[in-house]
């Protein structure tokens, strides 16, 4: 019995545990000892994987443990994340670079790194810290793929939402007693109002799908329901409550597109007017709920956000024009290390940002003496940072499970699935039924994958993934949408 529950509960877990960990823990050269840790979690979530993986129909424990193990020791993103680690570890050893002036040509230049054609860092504290996400990360996604089961993934996901309800409750109450926005200061993980709100925005779509998904099932329960709705409710404040224009829009647009294709859903699936009517409820207290907010508080901030995104401008003209100055620096610094990149806090006037930014420049930086700047777009940073090398490297992962899944559902349409579609239907009806869109994309999956959809928009724009929580829950959602997508038939019986 003990060795029973240790595991069905030791992977979600201890996983759950890395989330609740990384939420309090603020990146910069002053928290490196907070990071330590990183790789003994990373090691041991391997290690629980392969002892107490889900196994399946009828097989022995050490056939599980083989199976698992040959499945991680034969994935490509396994060995990409290794590749990763080796990268910024080389990168971090290189370095660090250093800014000298050079008086004859009267410019500044970095100095190489030890092993000049190889890439080097600015800053080795804030470099090493990238390789400790990179090692959680992919201990993260091969958990997700080849440890869990069905019901241990809808566990780890109820631990993960209890996460980010603490998170939520503690930044809201915070918020409540100081009268401000609750992400500065308050929560340590989180260094601006969008990266708040890109995290809040993927819990919420998350609740919002299981609780759909919840509402698909035969004998829905009444407790996780509850739980459900709550924690949806709970997160969707607290995003509103970063008080970020796009946050909060890109919240109302998700939520609506869930829902939309959620009542479609139900109406062809024939389900009932239970589902219907909780639906129906849900969206009423959604709107009831703003209704009384806006006329019992019509001086709250959040009026002030909802009145610019309506009405314009989400920023001003100078939040405008240094988001668009930071954006150009970051290409000119890849332009001319285009290869491995110029290494990690590029941004600050150490790093040599000022190289980048010409002279009749500087009066759209609305403090040019900041120590650190973060560019409006993540991707750009990455590739400042990392190079062409390393950004390919660092977003092949993500690639190959886009492959992956896009294959699966080609196959899916192709050949069907051995796996039950409708209920009611007969065997024989079911080798003759045609798959659709709706039998692909169940409102759980589908309600992740605008999750991810929208975080990856909001970073072209706005910092998003400089925080190391925000990576791995986007990452562990991304991973979660390929193995949730129904397997084709010519998989099936595979092991």
């Amino acid at each position: 019995m003990r060795s029973f529950l240790f595991s069905k509960f030791a992977l979600p877990l201890h996983l759950a545990f890395i989330f609740g960990y990384l939420a309090w823990v603020q990146p910069g050269p002053e928290s490196i000892t907070s990071y330590l840790p990183l790789p003994f979690f990373a090691a041991g979530l391997f290690e629980i994987t392969l002892l107490f993986p889900s196994a399946l129909k009828g097989e022995e424990v050490a056939e599980t443990r083989r199976r698992v193990l040959r499945s991680i020791l034969r994935d490509p993103v396994f060995y990409i994340g290794v590749a990763a680690f080796l990268f910024i570890v080389i990168q971090t050893l290189n370095g660090p670079r250093e800014l000298y002036f050079d008086k004859v040509a009267k410019v500044w230049h970095h100095t190489p790194g030890k092993v000049s054609f190889l890439p080097a860092c600015l800053d080795q504290i804030l470099s090493i810290q990238g390789a400790f996400w990179v090692m959680v990360t992919s201990a993260a996604i091969s958990a997700i793929r080849f440890g869990f089961g069905k019901k241990a993934r809808n566990l780890f996901f109820k631990l993960l939402l209890a996460v980010s309800s603490a998170l939520a409750i503690y930044g809201l109450a915070s918020y409540a007693a100081n009268g401000g926005t609750f992400v500065r200061g308050a929560l340590a993980g989180f260094a601006t109002p969008t990266e708040a709100g890109a995290f809040f925005i993927m819990m919420s779509l998350l609740a919002f799908g299981m609780l759909l998904q919840e509402l698909n099932a035969e004998e829905p329960s009444k407790y996780s329901l509850r739980y459900l709705l709550a924690v949806f409710l709970l997160n969707s404040i607290a995003a509103l409550y970063s008080l970020s224009c796009l946050s909060i829009a890109a919240l109302v647009l998700a939520i609506v597109v869930v829902a939309a294709y959620s009542i479609i859903f139900f109406a062809k699936r024939n389900l009932g007017g239970l589902r219907l009517s909780s639906l129906a409820a849900l969206v009423a207290i959604i709107a009831v709920g703003s209704f009384l907010h806006y006329v019992a508080y019509p001086k709250n901030k959040l009026h002030d956000c909802t009145a610019k995104i309506f009405n314009g401008p989400w920023q001003t003209q100078e939040q405008i024009d240094e988001a668009r100055l930071l954006r150009q620096t970051a290409w000119r610094i890849w332009d001319k290390n285009n290869l491995t990149g110029i290494g990690t806090w590029c941004y600050g006037h150490e790093g040599g940002m000022a190289r980048y930014i010409e002279d009749d420049e500087w009066d759209y930086l609305t403090d040019p003496d900041a120590p650190h700047y973060i560019c409006g777009n993540d991707f750009a940073q990455f590739l400042a940072e990392y190079g062409t090398l390393g950004f390919i490297i660092l977003i092949s992962p993500f690639a190959f499970l886009f492959m992956l899944g896009m294959t699966k559902i080609v196959l899916t349409y192709k050949n069907g699935t051995g796996k039950k579609i409708s209920r009611k239907a007969s065997l024989e009806d079911q080798e003759s039924e045609v798959v659709g869109f709706f039998d692909i994309l169940i409102p759980q999956t589908f309600a992740v994958l605008i999750a991810v959809t929208t975080a990856t928009a909001m970073s072209f724009f706005v910092p998003v993934f400089r925080n190391p929580l925000n990576i791995l829950t986007w990452s562990t959602l991304f991973a979660y949408i390929c193995v949730a997508l129904p397997k084709p038939r010519k998989f099936e019986g595979r092991k």
